[in-house]
């Protein structure tokens, strides 16, 4: 706490910063195993060091590459073991393994004990090599040492650049029904004056941008929802040629389906001690790269099992087996793929429990198409005309009602039927949420939310959640939320519970989907945005530079009528942390001053007018 002359108490900005935490000190790493593996591949990657107490693993540079954001650590602190999935797509060579913990983090320079390298190719393993203890003898004089030639030695191949050329595009995978910004970093890349794909069906391209150094070059596309799912290629032209890629396989970027989704699992229960086949439904499960669950804890893919697909990627095999030590509860299961992970917050359609004594099992029930008949099934009357003598009689005139009937087989969409309540949604929801450090209000919406009995966040304790109130028709929720000053800026979910006659469960989410908000934090410096001066009807790669903008998601002006901003991108280069996102301005916006704004989950920067945040529209030049 500092206080002024007066004795005020002066804050602190950011609030965390007030904040002092007792550790047990900076995390080292002394060995890790193993020191290499293949691309596409699963893998356990061992740490040995020091002050590895809740500890989080990462691989650097972290593209095309997914690690379980829980590995296991023993009591002491000196080994840390977590699960990596290694992308197809991911770039041959050395990486460092870093450790972060509340202490700090261990070095992120590559040394001996943190590289860990991805390689094309394994011919073998030899080890662990095992030899007697080695003494010391400081030289008798005896004799001179004899020359000894080691060789030859293999080592990665080196390359000398003459001119310009481009090291890699990032990032690796392009989703369908997307617009992204390819990123190809290199040198002498301002001369390139073409920029072109291989394949270029279904991929709408914009004007690509240069940054004044030439080591930066953005291509803004446009991914249609059929293009073809394989692996496209830039090619880069100057007035002289092509310009070439160091390595022609950095070239390349994927294009996947979108994130899978798991709708249900079969079996629900598996057995320790016992291997079976997972059938999952859902959708988008194409290019799947594997399967995991969270937590482990003994139940895993089964060594050398082949992951199965059908053709329109609705249904996925996975051979499963759990340990005879597997510990009973819950699994969440996780797809990865190319296009990215199956949902991580658990839910009735993506968990599966291990026990250790399964009851009887009950096959899947089938039934014959169900149909809808409308009206009576009987046949439309004939009709007849008789002539009949009879005196001067009144005769009413009218057609005798005919009996309409229709039989057929109506299709709709799945209709399902809510036992208790239920929630429709949440405000805010993601990418919007919280604020760090700050208290504001989440809203529920649903159906007898009055027999709410819990409310639990998913993902850390910091984040806790107040009384919450609910209206007299049971249908809206609100609930002060809290989140802690040391929370981690993410994507995090909430489970509402009820109890109904003294049985407490999981509000079912109508339709399914995940209850998810982001947290994050506003940016702590601005330093610029370019282009400063926009015209009336042109588009533009717009920069904006600071530092603390990886949880901005949004750029908006003020006003802001006739401005349209694309998607943010977030990256760093040699000056620090960018943003890079696609503007449009309208040939009939206002012409004047409007001030950028940048929106992160529960804030927004101030719409204060200052050189770092200011932009003016002017007409065509």
């Amino acid at each position: 706490m500092v206080k002024d002359a007066s004795g005020k108490v002066l804050p602190f900005v950011p609030a965390a910063a007030s904040q002092l935490v007792l550790t047990t000190g900076q995390p080292e790493i002394f060995s890790i195993e193993p020191l290499y593996a293949k691309a596409g591949t699963l893998l356990q990657l061992k740490v040995r060091g020091r002050h590895l107490h809740n500890g989080k693993l990462a691989l650097l540079p972290g593209i095309d590459v997914a690690i379980d954001p829980q590995p296991v650590i023993n009591t002491d602190g000196t080994e840390l073991i977590a699960t990596i999935q290694l992308y197809p797509l991911a770039s041959v060579g050395p990486r460092v393994v870093q450790i972060t913990t509340p202490s700090g983090q261990s070095s992120a320079e590559l040394n001996a004990a943190n590289q860990f390298s991805i390689v094309t190719q394994i011919n073998g393993t030899l080890g662990p090599v095992f030899a007697p203890v080695v003494g010391i003898m400081v030289g008798d004089g005896s004799r001179a040492p004899s020359n000894q030639s080691i060789g030859p030695v293999a080592a990665s191949s080196l390359g000398v650049v003459v001119g310009g050329a481009a090291y890699n595009v990032t990032p690796k995978v392009a989703v369908v029904g997307t617009s992204l910004n390819l990123t190809v970093t290199g040198v002498g890349l301002q001369a390139v004056q073409s920029v072109s794909l291989l394949a270029p069906d279904g991929i709408t391209q914009s004007a690509f941008s240069v940054n004044p150094e030439g080591t930066v070059l953005t291509l803004p596309i446009t991914v249609d929802v059929a293009a073809a799912k394989v692996a496209r290629k830039i090619v880069l032209r100057t007035a002289s040629g092509r310009l070439s890629f160091v390595r022609d396989a950095e070239s390349s970027f994927l294009v996947a389906a979108p994130a899978p989704e798991i709708i249900a699992t079969a079996p629900q229960v598996i057995k320790a001690g016992t291997s079976t086949t997972l059938t999952l439904r859902g959708k988008n499960f194409r290019d799947v790269l594997g399967v995991r669950f969270e937590p482990a804890d003994g139940l895993a893919v089964t060594a050398n099992g082949v992951i199965t697909a059908n053709t329109d990627g609705t249904l996925l095999t996975v051979p499963v087996t759990a340990t005879s030590a597997a510990v009973t509860g819950p699994r969440t299961v996780i797809v990865v793929a190319a296009g990215g992970e199956s949902s991580n917050v658990t839910m009735a359609a993506n968990t599966v429990q291990v026990a250790q004594q399964v009851g009887a099992t009950y096959a899947d029930v089938s039934a014959p198409a169900v149909g809808l008949l409308v009206g009576s099934a009987t046949t439309e009357p004939t009709g007849s005309a008789l002539l009949v003598p009879a005196a001067l009689v009144g005769v009413v005139v009218q057609t005798p009602p005919i009996a309409v009937t229709d039989n057929r087989i109506v299709v709709g969409a799945h209709v399902g039927v809510a036992v208790g309540g239920f929630v429709n949604n949440i405000a805010p929801t993601t990418p919007d949420g919280f604020l760090i450090g700050s208290t504001a209000t989440l809203a529920v919406q649903g159906l007898g939310l009055d027999k709410t009995s819990a409310i639990t966040s998913l993902g850390h304790a910091g984040i806790t959640f107040g009384a919450w109130a609910v209206n007299s028709q049971g249908t809206l929720l609100t609930v002060p939320v809290t989140v802690a000053s040391n929370v981690p800026a993410g994507r995090y979910g909430v489970s509402l519970s009820q109890t109904v006659n003294g049985v407490t469960s999981r509000f079912t989410t109508v339709p399914a989907a995940t209850l998810q908000f982001n947290i994050g934090a506003l940016p702590t410096l601005l330093e610029s945005v370019t282009p400063i001066v926009l015209e009336q009807g042109k588009s533009y790669t717009f920069t904006v530079r600071g530092d603390g903008l990886k949880d901005v998601y949004e750029l908006l002006t003020e006003p802001g009528a006739g401005v349209q901003f694309g998607s943010v991108q977030w990256a760093t280069d040699a000056l620090g942390e960018l943003l890079t996102v696609s503007v449009r301005i309208d040939a009939t916006a206002a012409i004047g001053s409007r001030v950028v704004r940048l929106r992160v989950p529960g804030g927004l920067t101030s719409s204060e007018a200052v050189p770092a945040n200011t932009i003016t529209i002017v007409s065509p030049q």
